[in-house]
């Protein structure tokens, strides 16, 4: 795979995928009603996690994939498939001496 066929598998992927997944049901706050952990919402750059009745949902549309959540989530309510470390594992399969810059489109350097 070369350099323009990763960055065209990449765009495809992206448009076609939502790569956080939630699993509500590990929630510390819906084990204990009582558990103010709220992480994940206050820490998410776009607001895309909400606390509904306490509980977190994720709004796609607004979520910017980051992956924020995965590393602050204590109890790993948010996943990322594993589809996206088999697309960064491609960049191996370039030549030697080829940069590959990743970059978030929503905050560039």
């Amino acid at each position: 795979m070369n350099l323009i066929e990763l960055a065209l598998a990449a765009e495809t992927y992206f448009q076609q995928q939502t790569i956080i997944q939630q699993t509500t049901s590990q929630c510390v706050r819906t084990k204990n009603l009582q558990a103010s952990c709220d992480q994940c919402a206050v820490l998410c750059p776009t607001g895309a996690i909400g606390l509904d009745n306490g509980i977190p949902e994720l709004a796609p549309e607004q979520c910017i994939r980051c992956g924020v959540c995965l590393h602050v989530c204590p109890t790993g309510v948010f996943e990322r498939s594993d589809s996206f470390q088999k697309l960064l594992l491609n960049t191996q399969d370039l030549p030697e001496h080829r940069v590959v810059d990743i970059a978030c489109v929503h905050h560039s350097a």
